[in-house]
């Protein structure tokens, strides 16, 4: 299942989907022939990604088939989530959140493209540490905005009255 032609036919089908899922927009009017059109497309697409999910479990085992089993990768776990929640959409298509669940479909992406994977774990590394950074950000700004009143402690009062008047 490490065939590159395969991967490519699954990326291929992930950024045509990507493109259905923008077309799908509140742009286009409602009728019969774009949602028949677009529940269609739904549904193919589904059902290829459930067949590769189905291919790899089939190649690779589930749990018990060593290091390279289908759920010992994270990254496929993330496939099998966002495969499953396909399934929610069309079990209850009338609530739209579970259509907003559609949109995390790019992701897999992700566990496609090594490098993307690269950055996602290095961003996902880097997180505590952008939190102390966001949080001297913060008392950055709430030193000049502390600064900003007491050197603008009353002076544009006068201006607020004129233009209220």
């Amino acid at each position: 299942m490490d065939s590159k032609i395969f991967e490519v036919v699954i990326l291929f089908t992930i950024f045509v989907n990507t493109i259905f899922l923008g077309v799908d927009a509140a742009t286009f009017p409602s009728n019969s022939t774009n949602d028949t059109v677009q529940s269609t497309a739904d549904f193919i697409f589904v059902a290829i990604f459930t067949a590769e999910m189905l291919l790899k479990i089939m190649a690779w085992g589930v749990f018990f088939n060593g290091p390279y089993s289908y759920f010992r990768d994270y990254w496929n776990w993330l496939d099998f989530l966002v495969t499953v929640t396909c399934y929610f959409v069309f079990i209850s298509s009338q609530f739209t959140v579970f259509k907003l669940l559609r949109l995390i479909r790019p992701l897999r992406a992700i566990a496609i493209v090594p490098r993307m994977r690269i950055l996602a774990q290095s961003l996902l590394l880097a997180l505590p540490s952008l939190f102390d950074v966001a949080l001297l950000f913060c008392f950055v700004v709430f030193m000049f905005g502390l600064m900003g009143v007491q050197l603008y402690n009353g002076r544009f009062e006068q201006n607020t009255k004129q233009n209220n008047k």
